[in-house]
């Protein structure tokens, strides 16, 4: 590596590491806030200590999500270091092009690409288990009061209270709708637990099961003890607590034989391309911002800063909404999720095009 390149590839590695460091302490002060009533109601050994690892847990997740626009900022802040110095001019009028001083950056966000993608296929899917069980652990004193519910089996949910520490409800009444909205069976329980296994559901014990014919109207009804009545359900304890566990964290492998195993789930096949997309975003949002910097020789890094937000809000306003299309099969998942690579990365090439050097 020459000379110059060191002396550049430092000047973004402080930036990066500066970006990094406000946006990641902004995470953690914010969570922090909003779930301070979990942490001061925990019931465990060390509490800082499960702070530290609750956190460790959840910062490589989000930070692999906005490494994007953290990769951008630093980018435009080292170009504006060197601008305020005023050192580019220099380095230009000795010949060397703007083209050739951005190598070092250049190659460095295509490294956050190729992490981005890496940490995604090993580290987050390590991390998944820990994650979930940290989770579990900061909600457990968290009870789900009066709650309406559904699964992908026509089966409603009247759920008076669950408790998380055991996964059991309490005072459930579950409704199976025919596909005209009427009831043909319905089972009111003083509590259900959630069993495993090839007939996942819910086990309701201590309740009544009332059948209706076509009409709606009542045929007959039965009572079932302690030895409970099956419901066959969808709808997992995570679901309520509304601990996910996210297809992020789901190995490349693994999504793609779920997806050949569901090849009508939009969701899954949008979040399979976005495996490949989404670094991609990383190199995109520095080919975006970069040469608003260098053609406009910006010097205040304050105007920079407007200028990542406003072009990170731009584009991943677009990405969402076309996300969200994809998701509800309105939009091909293909389209969805490439759109944004194809149309931003032309930008960004003219924009490069057009760079003075």
């Amino acid at each position: 590596m020459r000379l110059l390149d060191r002396y550049v590839f430092r000047h973004f590695a402080v930036s990066l590491a500066t970006c990094a460091a406000t946006i990641l302490g902004l995470y953690v002060v914010v969570d922090l806030f909003l779930r301070l009533e979990d942490f001061l109601q925990l019931e465990v050994g060390s509490p800082v200590l499960f702070l530290l690892e609750y956190y460790a847990y959840h910062v490589p997740g989000f930070f692999l999500l906005l490494l994007p626009v953290v990769g951008m900022a630093a980018s435009m802040m080292a170009m504006i270091r060197l601008s305020r110095t005023h050192e580019l001019t220099p380095m230009i009028t000795a010949g060397v092009s703007a083209l050739r001083i951005l190598r070092p950056v250049l190659l460095s966000v295509a490294g956050l690409a190729l992490v981005m993608g890496a940490s995604e296929e090993w580290l987050l899917p390590a991390l998944s288990r820990s994650l979930r069980d940290s989770e579990r652990v900061l909600r457990a004193n968290r009870v789900v009061h009066e709650k309406l519910l559904a699964d992908t089996l026509d089966n409603k949910f009247v759920i008076t209270r669950f408790d998380p520490n055991n996964s059991t409800l309490q005072t459930v009444t579950v409704t199976h709708l025919t596909p005209k909205y009427r009831p043909d069976r319905q089972a009111r329980a003083k509590c259900a637990r959630w069993i495993e296994g090839e007939r996942a559901g819910w086990l309701l014990s201590d309740g009544v099961e009332t059948r209706y014919d076509g009409e709606g109207k009542r045929v007959s009804q039965a009572r079932f003890g302690a030895d409970g009545l099956l419901v066959v359900s969808t709808l997992t304890p995570r679901d309520i607590e509304k601990v996910k566990d996210p297809l992020a964290y789901i190995p490349f492998e693994d999504l793609v034989d779920m997806a050949r195993q569901d090849p009508y789930n939009a969701s899954l096949r949008v979040r399979l391309h976005l495996r490949l997309t989404y670094p991609l975003y990383c190199v995109i949002l520095f080919a975006l911002g970069v040469p608003f910097v260098l053609r406009r020789e910006v010097t205040n890094a304050f105007f920079g800063i407007g200028i990542c937000v406003f072009i990170s809000a731009i584009f991943f306003l677009i990405h969402f909404l076309l996300v969200d299309l994809g998701n509800l099969n309105i939009l091909d998942p293909l389209l969805a999720t490439w759109t944004p690579v194809v149309v931003f990365g032309s930008v960004g090439i003219s924009l490069f095009d057009s760079i003075q050097t």
